[in-house]
């Protein structure tokens, strides 16, 4: 007899629950026909919505291209030398000895003055036959063995104690400002986003509003036959579901339009480097991060806004 009992306590919950998401599913697909319902106001509500994510994404995947190419930049830091006017390629093959002598440093290449302008009328295209006398420097290019960059602002002050030498260039100077760069981009993107994720609740919340007035004479109707809040609430929580998701699919489209686009002045770019990196691209992680936090913000949306005013509509 007990188990009997127990069977059918447990066929009724079961129906229920079946029920419940039932109406969860039918909610679901009438919300999103419901939007189609006032096509200018939706395609405006998600194009807003849109916009205001293809900004942060677009500069997310750009700090990630440019945190794959500094962890894959294989150059090390390296000392270029310049050598004064005036003296002698015996001079500068002093200094070059003397490097060669100093602790960390693995190779020392010399490029004389001749070589520095072959090397300049071929990148520039300038031939530069009419020069009464070279104006380049000797420079020394001074690479450290591994693991041994720390060396390199020591030697050189050192370096630029000599007589010989003008100047002296640490030519890792560009790597530690594009670090910086990044990790202030990392700030500014989380202010971005912070400041367009509120723009996206704003928008919700204004049209959700809106749903709410224009079906008011509905809800108190549902309301007068017992309609229960969750059950009238409902549509509109899937209705800023189905903005938000919208709206953060075609900021992806947008986005991955966009790099398509960028795709040959970024090879460009890494054949300047001499540097084998990858595009990055919108991934699955990236997809699902951004269309889940939409959708999330648009519930979130529909929920204040029910909230402030759904309430206020009762029956008459």
């Amino acid at each position: 007899m007990w188990g009997r009992k127990a069977a059918a306590a447990q066929a009724v919950e079961g129906a229920g629950t079946r029920s419940l998401w039932q109406q969860h599913q039918r909610a679901l697909r009438e919300s999103y026909h419901r939007l189609w319902l006032t096509p200018f106001l939706s395609i405006l509500t998600i194009i807003v919505i849109a916009v205001a994510w293809i900004l942060p994404a677009q500069m997310t995947l750009l700090l990630q291209q440019g945190d794959a190419f500094l962890k894959n930049w294989n150059q090390q830091a390296q000392l270029l030398v310049y050598i004064k006017p005036g003296q002698t390629l015996w001079q500068a093959n002093q200094v070059q000895a003397w490097l060669m002598e100093q602790p960390g440093v693995a190779q020392v290449v010399l490029i004389t003055p001749d070589q520095a302008l072959a090397e300049f009328k071929t990148a520039s295209g300038f031939h530069l036959d009419d020069l009464d006398a070279n104006p380049l420097p000797a420079v020394l290019k001074v690479e450290p063995s591994t693991g041994q960059d720390s060396l390199l602002p020591a030697l050189k002050t050192q370096l630029l104690a000599r007589a010989e030498v003008d100047d002296v260039q640490l030519d890792e100077q560009w790597l530690r400002r594009l670090h910086a760069l990044l990790a202030l981009g990392q700030s500014v993107l989380w202010a971005v986003t912070l400041s367009l994720a509120v723009t996206v609740l704003l928008v919700v919340v204004s049209v959700v509003r809106l749903m709410i007035e224009g079906r008011r004479e509905e809800i108190q109707v549902a309301k007068l036959i017992g309609a229960t809040n969750g059950f009238v609430r409902r549509p509109f929580l899937y209705s800023g579901f189905w903005y938000g998701l919208l709206g953060g699919g075609v900021a992806l489209m947008v986005v991955l339009a966009i790099n398509l686009w960028l795709s040959q002045p970024w090879h460009q770019v890494l054949m300047l480097f001499e540097a084998r990196v990858e595009q990055v691209y919108p991934g699955v992680a990236f997809t699902a991060i951004l269309l889940v936090t939409s959708a999330a913000l648009g519930m979130l949306g529909a929920w204040l806004a029910v909230i402030r005013h759904l309430n206020s509509v009762e029956p008459q």
